[in-house]
């Protein structure tokens, strides 16, 4: 949704809420630009939710529909971005770790398994980036 899309739902938001509540003209000029800035506003910060705060796999794949990427198995939680060069999914090495910690290994395991097991595997050029974030 761009700033021409937003804009035109909230007007029409606003002319619809207008008019199932029966609310005279002579207010609806006066109030309608409030109303509009003010579901605007919300609208933006719900885009700014989804897009932050949503699943970040759901909103690449969205964005970069034409792309293949290339997925670590259950560790969608700890994308972080892609690399728009090189269409690479890019990964949080502390947040992989909190996954592993989160299904029952020790921190220890958790290194030990990410670094052979997850990290260390190249399969090809898509092969995920790990961003080594903890420092």
């Amino acid at each position: 949704m761009n700033k021409l899309d937003i804009q035109s739902t909230t007007t029409s938001m606003v002319t619809q809420v207008f008019n199932l509540a029966n609310v005279p003209t002579e207010i609806r000029e006066e109030v309608s630009p409030l109303c509009e800035k003010y579901v605007e506003s919300e609208l933006n910060e719900l885009l700014l939710k989804k897009i932050f705060d949503g699943p970040k796999l759901d909103n690449i794949l969205e964005a970069f529909s034409d792309a293949e990427f290339l997925t670590a198995d259950g560790f969608d939680d700890a994308i972080i971005g892609v690399d728009e060069t090189t269409m690479r999914l890019i990964y949080s090495v502390s947040r992989c770790i909190e996954i592993l910690v989160d299904q029952g290994m020790s921190i220890e395991d958790a290194y030990e398994h990410f670094e052979y097991n997850v990290s260390g595997s190249y399969v090809g050029k898509r092969t995920p980036i790990w961003c080594y974030d903890t420092f």
